[in-house]
């Protein structure tokens, strides 16, 4: 589809494979869209992180991450994830024994679960929003929503370059102000996360990363960036993919009882639940690949670049410095 005069959208799995592709026999990346991407004027640091590094150094830092988020890593770290989701079910499992008939507010108790688990991997330590909601983070929790929402309607306005300058204007100060809190939360968080003993500390994000060889690892600057960017990409949007997943097997109820049946035959106890075992689940996959494709998570595109040269996208070629992005989303349904 074309969606401007020099802007393709492509619907299908071949063009997520050739617009995001790696480079290689020759073939060149799409490097990420200069209108979209760009380091925020708004960082007190002034350096990138993943999201906005150039293509070199953004294979440096997927590199060192691909540790911290491989299968391997992921189960290292699996006790973080059982305790706050244990926490949660059993927040949710006494107050409905206090009151069969209260009602909750689920995508906020999703949002407690995510930021408590983000805090843990992040910083080595959570947010105790589960235990106690703690007022201390609720402004700050609001503040990355707010970001991200206004985010949305700044990263649409750049489409109008004029009014994109405008509106920075009227409403960039109290977005910078936010996001400022927000990045100064995460980069005080580190800084007392690297000073505790790694011999003492169980496995998280840093944890993983900082076994890198020393010539390898990210700099403070970049570990305080990625570190924003990680709570903002891993909470809001973790907890909006669960509420959309909620909403429609209530609206629903035989996908959620055949949800619930995979569920209760697979496992003999709550115990049992492993990341492993979940993986197994066929139809629970199926679910969260549907709400990703219904409902997702992030709103906007991740627009690339054809190089000067062009590229060839599903079979075809586009010339070069065309704006690309695929909206595929791979799913099988419900």
């Amino acid at each position: 589809m074309r969606i401007t005069p020099s802007e393709l959208s492509y619907a299908s799995a071949q063009g997520w494979k050739d617009i995001y592709g790696h480079a290689h026999h020759g073939r060149q990346i799409n490097g990420k869209e200069p209108r979209f991407y760009g380091l925020p004027r708004d960082l007190d640091n002034k350096t990138p992180g993943i999201l906005e590094a150039d293509d070199e150094n953004h294979a440096r830092m997927r590199k060192i991450f691909s540790h911290a988020f491989s299968h391997k890593a992921i189960r290292e770290q699996e006790p973080v994830f059982q305790t706050h989701v244990n926490e949660l079910v059993q927040k949710l499992k006494d107050a409905t024994a206090e009151d069969p008939k209260r009602e909750f507010d689920l995508g906020l108790w999703y949002t407690y679960t995510t930021f408590d688990v983000m805090s843990d991997l992040a910083f080595g330590e959570p947010l105790h929003l589960l235990e106690h909601q703690n007022p201390k983070y609720v402004p700050w929790i609001a503040a990355v929503f707010n970001s991200l929402q206004a985010g949305v309607i700044f990263r649409s306005m750049r489409y109008w370059p004029t009014l994109y300058r405008i509106l920075r204007f009227i409403a960039g100060k109290k977005l910078r102000e936010k996001r400022r809190e927000q990045f100064k939360f995460c980069a005080d968080s580190v800084d007392i996360r690297l000073t505790k003993d790694p011999e003492h500390t169980r496995p998280d994000l840093w944890s993983l990363v900082l076994r890198q060889k020393e010539e390898e690892r990210l700099s403070l600057d970049e570990m305080h960036t990625n570190s924003s960017a990680f709570m903002m990409a891993g909470t809001e949007t973790t907890a909006t993919l669960l509420s959309g997943l909620t909403y429609y097997l209530l609206k629903h109820p035989d996908k959620m009882d055949r949800l619930v049946k995979e569920i209760r035959t697979s496992f003999d106890s709550e115990e049992g639940m492993t990341i492993d075992r979940l993986q197994r689940l066929e139809y629970l996959q199926a679910c969260l690949d549907e709400a990703l494709r219904v409902y997702p998570p992030s709103v906007t595109g991740f627009q690339r670049r054809t190089p000067p040269e062009g590229a060839e996208i599903c079979g075809g070629f586009v010339p070069g410095n065309v704006s690309i992005l695929s909206a595929f989303v791979d799913w099988r349904g419900c």
